[in-house]
């Protein structure tokens, strides 16, 4: 059954596929996965990826925004220095 999103079919476990959000380009080469676990895709669904899609760069801004401010409280559990020039281990113990 064909999806009224772009890229996103009915699977095995509702509708799945692959979505490229452009302005992640230069933190990302992947594709995110979306799945939506349902057996029928409507008119909100299909509203709620488009506005995802257009408020893309909004929410990059806030997401890195956070990551930012939370930095100093997490940096000693991934274990990188403020300047990246220090790597104590990868994957946080």
């Amino acid at each position: 059954m064909k999806s009224i999103i772009p890229n996103v079919s009915l699977g095995s476990y509702g509708y799945e596929g692959t979505v490229k959000i452009e302005a992640w380009n230069k933190h990302s080469a992947d594709r995110f996965r979306l799945t939506i676990n349902i057996e029928t895709i409507n008119k909100v669904h299909k509203t709620t990826y488009q506005w995802l899609i257009d408020h893309q760069n909004e929410m990059k801004k806030l997401i890195l925004k956070q990551l930012f401010d939370l930095y100093p409280e997490i940096q000693d559990d991934y274990g990188w220095d403020l300047n990246g020039k220090k790597e104590r281990h990868i994957c946080p113990m």
